[in-house]
């Protein structure tokens, strides 16, 4: 989900509007959220807002961009 679903004129959406959201799109506190972006910067806001709703959240540091310079890690184009 992009991060723009999370802001709503410039601001955080409610704690209220953010678990109906995500209860929308079928997203439950008892699975695990994977957050990523391309370099990692955009699944730092996100993080501790989840985490401290309760949710279940796990974020992939480096994300993509890591992951390509790491030679042992599987990419397909």
């Amino acid at each position: 989900m992009p991060l723009g679903k999370f802001v709503n004129d410039g601001y955080l959406i409610s704690a209220k509007e953010l678990e109906a959201l995500l209860e929308s799109k079928g997203i439950k506190k008892d699975k695990i959220i994977i957050l990523t972006c391309r370099t990692g910067n955009q699944t730092g806001g996100p993080y501790p807002l989840l985490s401290t709703l309760g949710y279940r959240v796990t974020m992939h540091d480096y994300s993509w961009v890591g992951w390509n310079k790491e030679d042992y890690l599987p990419d397909e184009k």
